[in-house]
């Protein structure tokens, strides 16, 4: 059997250094919205959960709380195994493997030289571990993780799952429902059975009784001899697809799956009775470690937890998971968000920042596309089959207003609490001129979506839509003109500052501006070719773009240079807001919502104040990189001894402006930052330090 051995590859992350500060951080869902796939606690106290988008994080007062750590990666992480308090292994995408030995404050990674999605690790003691993954995939490690080699699994089908009875005898399970076995420490593996289905999760409750279930409508198998055969004709009571089992006893064991299901066994898994999670999010793992206290994890980031073996099931406090396709916010404490999910128009308000979130009331089942409001008191959600609601209180209640039980209305504009314009298919432009008592169809022209629209006054506004649409009004819609766009893309969002300057934004990520009302309209580089949903203007040189692949671009310079700013999510993104040039708020996919109170800008971490004797650009680490590398500089005593304005700039290979890492004044000291580059391609980048008289460029490469 040919082997593929590589060795520990070692790249440091601190978990948290003085003075660092996240752009961009969660609101909803809590603690953050990324789906988690993995739970481990090596105790009643500490444990860890890992899922989608490189998220890794650890809870010390049993799962109550959940810190952040930082894992170099974006790829999507499936399985942990904890060896002991400071040891664990991570495996994901691409891949991907992560060690840490020091408790989770540096998550060290290996090279990525096996190029499969690797889905499930176990070891049997600190030396021997396993790891499987899709293409039939299986990896093991007889030190601890330092060395690694490739096993003849004999299967291209994909392998969700690895489990060792001891260091010699093992099992596999994946697609296709196969089985395969090991009695030689994988030197060898044959097929053991073919099942009808996918298996996701292994668990055995002793040396003789052990279970397999998966994604086929509540079916499992069981084996009561040591695993030589293994019965498949086994249902469980409710017919969804299942993720994740563990027995901590010959008797006691639970199942998680779809629908929030969770099914608990007290006789070997002879029967099973359906506990109330209180969620309907998918739940991708389950942990006991005892038999009171266990977790479990799922989509939307979903967190539940337990002190009495499932009786009850606790849960962080998220306003929803549906998503939300509109945000409005008056000021810097009180907005809403609307959106749909579960069949219900989902409306949410803040009245403090965003810190809490409140349900509302819609009355409808239509989704909801957008919202505005002139006031604390008065606002308007419009969406599906034209339906305009309107609240005069605050959201306490809502009142339909307008219903044509056909196409939607995507957004809505109100200029005062009297007159606004509702905007959405077949070319629709509504309008009110008494607060939405009556509304009057205006003549368009057009038959395209209609996607917003922006007014400066009641007479003067532009509406954008599918196909390059671009309409002009200077009375108030009586009359809308056509503009000629240089683009066919649609275009979802427009926004202006005053009667000349004006931004829109749309698919493939473009952008093109006007200086003169409209007459003309100029393509401006956005840097990024994803969808963009949003835009939002603070005056005519600062703003900020959102959309797809948890896009944020922002400008400071009128859009002359837009620079992407990390999200932290690879969600859709769908309206973005700024109260004013710090604070702003993002909602999305899956109910997220993010905030800055820093106009997104993400601080520099300073590791020593110790006076550097000179300027010092170190060549970042590691190099190649994918997606994160880390740069570090130093910064000597000013003339002066004040404090120097200090840039470190992201150039592309043709020296285009990508990426603003650092531009603020900097004591004097050692300084690191990480740049995320999931969102740009492959290739040669500069970065450049500049401070005074001093420039530092250096090379850099991305290799995805």
């Amino acid at each position: 059997m040919k082997k593929i051995i590589f060795t520990l590859f070692i790249i440091h992350c601190t978990l948290i250094i003085a003075n660092a500060q996240t752009g961009w951080f969660w609101q909803n869902p809590v603690p953050q919205g990324h789906d988690l796939n993995s739970v481990k606690f090596i105790n009643e106290n500490t444990g860890w959960v890992v899922g989608e988008y490189g998220t890794i994080m650890k809870s010390t007062n049993k799962g109550i709380n959940w810190t952040k750590q930082i894992s170099t990666t974006t790829n999507n992480l499936y399985s942990i195994y904890i060896i002991d308090e400071l040891k664990s292994l991570i495996v994901g995408d691409n891949g991907t493997i992560l060690s840490t030995t020091n408790g989770g404050i540096n998550w060290n990674a290996y090279p990525n030289i096996f190029n499969s999605n690797l889905r499930s690790v176990y070891f049997v003691n600190a030396l021997v571990g396993f790891v499987a993954g899709e293409n039939g995939t299986i990896l093991k490690t007889t030190n601890g993780g330092n060395n690694w080699y490739l096993q003849n699994s004999n299967t291209t089908n994909s392998l969700y799952s690895i489990y060792f009875k001891d260091s010699l005898t093992g099992w596999a399970a994946g697609d296709g429902g196969i089985i395969l076995k090991t009695i030689s420490g994988g030197n060898n593996w044959f097929t053991q059975q073919i099942v009808v289905g996918t298996f996701s999760s292994i668990s055995f409750s002793n040396d003789l009784t052990g279970f397999i279930i998966g994604n086929y409508y509540g079916k499992f198998c069981k084996t009561t001899d040591g695993g030589n055969s293994w019965n498949d004709s086994l249902w469980l009571p409710e017919l969804y697809d299942f993720h994740s089992i563990i027995f901590l006893n010959s008797q006691t064991g639970w199942i998680v799956g779809d629908y929030g299901t969770i099914l608990k066994s007290s006789d070997d898994g002879n029967s099973w009775i359906t506990q109330t999670s209180n969620t309907i999010s998918p739940l991708y793992s389950v942990y006991f470690i005892n038999i009171n206290s266990g977790w479990a994890v799922g989509k939307y980031g979903t967190i539940l937890y337990t002190t009495n073996g499932g009786v009850n099931w606790n849960s962080d406090y998220s306003v929803t998971t549906n998503t939300l396709y509109s945000s409005h916010f008056i000021n810097a404490n009180t907005g809403w968000a609307v959106g749909y999910g579960n069949y219900t128009g989902t409306i949410v308000k803040t009245t403090n920042g965003g810190i809490s979130w409140n349900q509302q009331n819609s009355g409808t089942t239509q989704i909801l596309y957008g919202v505005y409001f002139t006031d604390e008191l008065n606002g308007w959600a419009v969406g599906l089959d034209c339906a305009i609601f309107n609240t005069t209180n605050g959201g306490i209640s809502w009142n339909s207003q307008l219903f044509l039980g056909t196409t939607y209305f995507w957004s809505t504009f109100f200029i005062n609490n009297q007159t606004g314009w509702a905007v959405g298919g077949w070319g629709r432009i509504y309008k009110t001129t008494n607060g939405g008592t009556n509304w009057f169809s205006q003549t368009t022209g057009t038959s395209l979506v209609i996607c917003s629209a922006f007014f400066i006054n009641p007479l003067l506004g532009w509406a954008a839509g599918e196909s390059g649409t671009i309409l002009k009004t200077t009375n108030g819609g009586d009359n809308w003109d056509v503009q000629i766009s240089p683009l066919t893309n649609s275009f979802y969002s427009v926004y202006f500052t005053d009667s000349l300057t004006g931004i829109m934004v749309g698919t493939q990520g473009k952008i093109l501006k006007t200086t003169n009302g409209g007459l003309n309209w100029n393509i401006q580089f956005s840097g990024v070719t994803t969808r963009l949903q949003s835009v939002c203007l603070q005056n005519s040189m600062l703003g900020w773009a959102v959309g797809d692949t948890g896009t944020i671009i922002k400008t400071t310079n009128g859009g002359i240079n837009w620079i992407s700013q990390i999200s932290g999510t690879s969600r859709k993104l769908f309206s973005v807001n700024f109260a004013n040039e710090n604070t702003g708020w993002i909602v999305g996919l899956s109910g997220t919502i993010l905030k800055t109170t820093s106009g997104g800008i993400t601080y520099v971490s300073r590791l020593s104040s110790k006076i550097p004797e000179k300027f010092m650009l170190y060549q970042n680490y590691p190099n190649p990189f994918n997606p994160v590398t880390k740069i570090k500089f130093e910064v000597p005593l000013s003339k002066g001894g004040l404090k120097g304005v200090v840039s470190l700039k992201i150039f592309d290979i043709i020296g285009r402006e990508v990426a603003i890492l650092v531009n603020e004044q900097l004591a004097p000291g050692t300084y690191s930052i990480d740049w995320n580059a999931s969102q740009y391609s492959s290739g040669i980048y500069f970065y450049q330090l500049r401070t005074g008289d001093f420039v530092a460029t250096k090379k850099l490469i991305l290799l995805k």
